[in-house]
């Protein structure tokens, strides 16, 4: 069963009889607009990133006239990425024609500020640490990532890694970052609470994709023109293990809840 909840408060001392309570919930779930719950416990939104400079905020649940489509949000320029901070408070967007994040308020659904990654960068991938302290963008085309502490959202550093193009794990304590570099063929290890660089750890051709598997904890990278995906140990800061693949052009790496299967996608 999936079962869905309401509050609505009772405007007379008169308790609702059983076929009262039908008709209520019949037309709770009906999602009209003009009978909404006091307190509706289902309620959720559905956001979508769009290639016309805006974020639409639709409503699955509630029906607008011919419309579920609550409110339109306007950035500066398309986005490429976008991150929820951990308490869902702000959704922060990569701009790479900008060179910008935009950050917005997801309770007033309003872009609030803009924050400049460098004339000329190229952000693109973004991603949040686990402890939710600090939001690293990597800068494609350039050897930097960028690093935004969330309780000021502005840049608290820029961190040198390889060059080529990055996407970003971390370990689930946020002690240790992981960023790839494309045309380096590295992966490069960041210190998140000394904010440097450790290493630069050798990979197949072409490393694109990482992930951090919660049952291993190691770290897993995919070289798309590499035969092989590259698992790296954080507490030894070195590769430990290849694990061939049936063909080369694996884009894609992530795992199932659990954390004990990773799927490849070639």
């Amino acid at each position: 069963m999936r079962p869905r909840a309401w509050f609505s408060a009772r405007h007379s001392e008169m308790v609702a009889n059983e076929t009262e309570c039908v008709d209520k919930i019949r037309s709770l779930a009906s999602g009209n607009l003009a009978k909404r719950a006091d307190i509706d416990l289902n309620s959720y939104q559905v956001l979508t990133l769009n290639h016309d400079k805006t974020i639409t905020v639709i409503n699955p649940l509630v029906a607008f006239n011919t419309t579920k489509l609550e409110s339109v949000i306007v950035l500066p320029a398309n986005g490429a990425d976008w991150a929820l901070s951990k308490d869902r408070h702000f959704l922060y967007v990569t701009m790479p024609e900008a060179s910008a994040i935009a950050i917005i308020d997801t309770l007033t659904r309003k872009l609030i500020s803009t924050v400049p990654t460098g004339e000329k960068t190229t952000p693109r991938r973004i991603a949040i640490q686990p402890d939710g302290r600090h939001v690293w963008v990597g800068l494609d085309g350039a050897a930097q990532v960028v690093v935004i502490d969330t309780s000021t959202q502005q840049i608290t550093g820029m961190i040198p890694v390889g060059n080529g193009l990055h996407q970003i794990a971390f370990t689930a304590d946020s002690r240790f970052a992981y960023v790839t570099n494309s045309e380096a063929d590295t992966v490069t290890v960041i210190d998140m609470e000394k904010m440097t660089k450790v290493a630069d750890i050798d990979t197949d051709k072409t490393p694109v994709a990482i992930v951090y598997g919660s049952a291993s904890r190691l770290i897993y990278v995919s070289a798309i023109n590499g035969d092989a995906i590259n698992v790296l140990d954080p507490g030894k800061q070195q590769m430990v293990k290849r694990i061939p693949v049936t063909s080369r052009g694996v884009v894609a790496l992530n795992f199932e809840p659990s954390g004990r299967y990773l799927f490849a996608v070639n």
